[in-house]
């Protein structure tokens, strides 16, 4: 029963951060403006996503201090490759959530 709360608090939050986001829609695909360090980007929105992801030329433009890591991230239909690091202290806003 744990499990199944926890599932629907996941599905209420992932409601209330997408209720104030103006999305846009292309070639079937989701985008959304977010905040990132105090800048607007389009963002594509995976509903189904773990975690966040973005170039290392985005982080770089956007001014991030990058910490080193030696994780991977597989997507669906590709090899594993490694990842350059995870942005510390940093928060994203998307509509009326930031996180």
């Amino acid at each position: 029963m744990e499990a199944k709360v926890e599932s629907n608090v996941e599905d209420n939050n992932l409601g209330s951060i997408l209720e104030g986001v103006e999305d846009k829609m292309g070639h079937g695909l989701m985008f959304a403006d977010i905040i990132e360090v105090g800048k607007k980007l389009n963002a594509l929105v995976d509903t189904g996503a773990s975690d966040l992801f973005m170039s290392e030329g985005a982080a770089l433009k956007l001014g991030l201090n990058i910490e080193n890591e030696s994780s991977r991230i597989k997507t669906v239909n590709s090899e594993s490759v490694l990842i350059k690091g995870v942005p510390k202290g940093k928060n994203l806003q998307l509509g009326g959530w930031t996180g």
